[in-house]
């Protein structure tokens, strides 16, 4: 009797369930690929692309609504047309690359124009699947997704928001809570499409207190918050950007524990491994990038050492070495500096200290010696951790790896590529997506892509490279590729000139431009209209948050703004 009961019991809950679904979806009520989700791009989100029936009754495809600051807006049909080459590209903001290049000339669009000029026998279609901030995590659901979409072929470019999965940043938290209970996942994954679900869960959330604010999302955003809750200093548009500049690193125990730096590294090799077997079970060619960052921008560099990275009782004698020698290199004794910043590195028990080979390049790069600057640069560069696990997975699955970076050194004729070909310190410019689109389709050329493709110097290929070359002239050098390159070579005139082209009340609204702004003012002496574009600032954006952590200190900078410069130890 009890056992009839339970099951009565049982069917009339699920029939209420069911009930509510139906209720909640003829009021088109809760759609969860229209609400905002605490989960987003971690398993069990809602999809990227939903279906859509377009005039005449085609099912297609479109970016899901509450995907669309990270996606770009993109459509395609559901069933591909005969002849088609469907193509995802997989990444993060250097794939996405929406922001300050128009007309489109990301290296997902301007791959499209050299497949076509590959296989002009083919419709090729590729479609740009990069999220900004995402990391391998989310690269992973993304594959999962798009490989039921009849994909021919897929790109992955891996790049750094992989550091947004290591706490205390809130997708780190959320990643450790998935990795030791996976019954999480189960769950989110067997309730994302229903939308009672939704419903329950938008209920929850709206019950629980406010976040404090207290985690700083990144070193722009939190110096931002900070410089706006304290009062003007000549360092309030500054600090930040000049952190890195000719400064002797922070002397101070790791911030991310070893153990959290091997877990990182390792999700990202099983992740990348699990796409690979993915793509191998549904017959889809994958094809692996090497991303590139900008090697004259110091920003994204580890600025902080450990004690125990020093032999003993050198400290006292590494610092001095370090500040003499910068010393040299600020009155522009760059023969000097040269010198006794390459002594350092006798200090350490091994030399992993990357803002010194900045330094060191940047002296050689003063006294004309480009190639010995990219020496320098290239051994930074090189032994970044993930570049070794990206070629650890092509070699295990036999995958096409591509290397855009001897492309990119033909083309600034072997020197350090910089500013010209990235917007900031990490994604590519128009001219930048361009090495990187063509380094993908001569690797494809070589190593075959399942399909006939022409010769590389076959005419349609040629066609390909006179647009896409006609392209990125017409989208030229953005101007925060500009005013970057004008603050990085201290010409605050000309940044000051080129700032000025910005409306006023667009560059006020705009942190980045408006900080740019307050950082050439700052230097170039006009002290009091720096302190009154602060006045503006806080006037729009308010009084900055109280609950930020302390970082007042170079330490409070580095463990904070730069969250232990995970994006360089990772």
């Amino acid at each position: 009797m009890k056992l009839t009961s339970l099951l009565r019991r049982t069917l009339v809950g699920f029939a209420l369930l069911l009930g509510l679904e139906a209720l909640l979806r003829g009021l088109d009520r809760f759609d969860p690929t229209a609400i905002e989700d605490p989960y987003m791009g971690f398993p069990g989100s809602a999809p990227i692309y939903r279906p859509i029936d377009r005039p005449g009754g085609e099912a297609w495809r479109e970016t899901s609504p509450n995907r669309r600051n990270a996606y770009r807006t993109v459509e395609f049909p559901l069933r591909k047309a005969e002849g088609e080459w469907r193509v995802f590209c997989l990444g993060g903001s250097s794939v996405f690359q929406e922001r300050f290049i128009d007309p489109d000339a990301s290296f997902p669009f301007l791959l499209e124009v050299y497949l076509r000029g590959l296989a002009p026998e083919s419709s090729p279609r590729v479609i740009n699947s990069g999220g900004a901030g995402t990391g391998s995590i989310q690269n992973l659901e993304v594959a999962r997704e798009v490989l039921g979409y009849e994909p021919d072929l897929l790109v992955l470019y891996p790049e750094g928001g992989e550091k947004n999965s290591i706490p205390p940043s809130p997708g780190g938290v959320l990643a450790h809570a998935d990795r030791d209970n996976p019954a999480r996942v189960w769950a989110r994954r067997a309730l994302a499409d229903l939308r009672c679900y939704v419903a329950l869960r938008e209920a929850f959330m709206g019950l629980l207190p406010r976040g404090t604010g207290a985690w700083v999302r990144s070193a722009f955003s939190g110096q931002v918050q900070q410089a706006l809750a304290e009062p003007f200093s000549e360092r309030t548009f500054t600090r930040l950007f000049e952190f890195k500049q000719d400064r002797v690193p922070v002397l101070m125990e790791q911030v991310i524990p070893e153990a959290e730096v091997r877990y990182a590294n390792q999700r990202f090799l099983d992740n990348l491994r699990e796409i690979a077997r993915l793509c191998r079970s549904a017959g889809v060619r994958l094809v692996l990038v090497l991303p590139l960052h900008n090697l004259r921008s110091s920003f994204y560099l580890r600025f902080h050492i450990d004690p125990d990275e020093l032999l003993p009782g050198m400290e006292g004698e590494w610092r001095q070495r370090y500040e003499q020698g910068l010393s040299a290199k600020r009155a522009g004794d760059h023969l000097a500096a040269l010198k006794l910043l390459r002594s350092v590195r006798q200090c350490y028990r091994e030399d992993r200290d990357d803002i010194l080979g900045f330094y060191i390049a940047e002296c050689f790069a003063a006294l004309g010696y480009p190639n010995l600057e990219l020496e320098e640069l290239l051994r930074i560069y090189q032994r970044h951790p993930m570049l070794g696990h990206i070629r650890q997975v092509a070699e295990e699955f036999d995958l096409p790896l591509v290397d855009p970076l001897p492309d990119m050194l033909r083309r600034t004729g072997g020197r350090a590529p910089g500013d010209r070909y990235f917007l900031d310190a990490y994604h590519p410019s128009a001219e930048g997506g361009w090495v990187i689109a063509r380094a993908i389709a001569k690797t494809l050329a070589r190593e075959g892509a399942g399909r006939p493709l022409v010769a590389w110097d076959a005419p349609t290929v040629q066609a390909a490279e006179r647009f896409a070359e006609k392209r990125v002239v017409e989208v030229g050098m953005p101007l925060l590729c500009q005013i970057n390159a004008a603050l990085r070579a201290k010409d605050f005139e000309a940044a000051l000139g080129l700032l000025g082209q910005i409306p006023p009340e667009e560059r006020d609204s705009n942190t980045l431009y408006a900080f740019a702004y307050g950082w050439a003012l700052t230097r170039s002496g006009r002290i009091d209209q720096a302190r009154e574009l602060h006045g503006r600032l806080v006037a729009r954006f308010g009084q900055g948050s109280g609950d930020l952590p302390d970082m007042s200190t170079d330490e409070g900078m580095v463990r904070h703004a730069f969250q232990g410069d995970v994006f360089a130890i990772f």
